[in-house]
C-alpha cells in the first residue's frame, strides 16, 4: 500500500511517495518486557511503550492481544505543519569505576515527533562541538565521533526520553 502526501511550501509543490509501514505489537512481548520494579502497572508500561513507538516510528501500530486479535490501532504522532517543542531527558549511566550518574536534562528542540526533535538536537550538539583552530600549524578538529544512535534514540548508549519522570524510571 502506498500513500501519497502533498505538501505545499511557498509556491512549490512537493510530492512524497512513502510506503506505509506497520508495526505489530504483541501483548505477550510487552508482558515479557514489563518490569514491576520500575513500572507501577502493566497499563502504565503499555502506555509508555505505545507512546514511544508512536513518537519514534512513522508507522501504524497494531496492538495484538494474547488470543491473536487486534484490539487497538495507533497512528504515528506527527505534529505538522505546527511543530511541537519537546523536552529531552537522558537516562543515567554507570561509570567504569562504579560511580552512578543519574538522569539529566539534554535540552529542548522542536520536531514533527520526538524522534525528529532528538535527531535535530543530536546534530546541533555535534556541530557545536566542531571547532577548527585558526593557527595553520595546529589545525585540529575537536568533533570526535558522532555517538548518537538514531534507531535507538540514544547518545553514548543512554536513551533519551520526553519527560524527567520516564528518564528517572528507566535508569532505576
Amino acid at each position: 500500500m502506498v500513500s501519497v502526501l502533498f505538501r505545499y511550501i511557498s509556491n512549490f509543490k512537493y510530492i512524497n511517495v512513502v510506503e506505509k509501514q506497520q508495526i505489530e505489537l504483541q501483548e505477550i512481548f510487552l508482558q515479557a518486557q514489563f518490569n514491576k520494579a520500575i513500572w507501577d502497572t502493566f497499563e502504565e508500561f503499555k502506555d509508555f511503550y505505545v507512546t514511544y513507538l508512536r513518537e519514534t516510528r512513522y508507522a501504524e501500530i497494531s496492538y495484538v492481544t494474547e488470543d491473536g486479535k487486534v484490539s487497538e490501532v495507533f497512528q504515528p504522532i506527527i505534529h505538522f505543519p505546527t511543530l511541537k517543542t519537546y523536552e529531552i531527558w537522558s537516562e543515567g549511566t554507570m561509570l567504569p569505576n562504579g560511580t552512578r550518574l543519574g538522569h539529566f536534562f539534554v535540552g529542548e528542540e522542536t520536531g514533527r515527533n520526538f524522534a525528529e526533535a532528538c535527531h535535530k538536537k543530536a546534530c546541533r550538539r555535534y556541530l557545536n562541538t566542531v571547532t577548527t583552530e585558526k593557527d595553520m600549524i595546529n589545525k585540529v578538529s575537536s568533533a570526535g565521533v558522532f555517538d548518537y544512535d538514531h534507531e535507538d534514540i540514544s547518545y553514548l548508549e543512554m536513551k533519551w526520553y520526553w519527560s524527567k519522570e520516564i528518564a528517572e524510571k528507566t535508569f532505576g
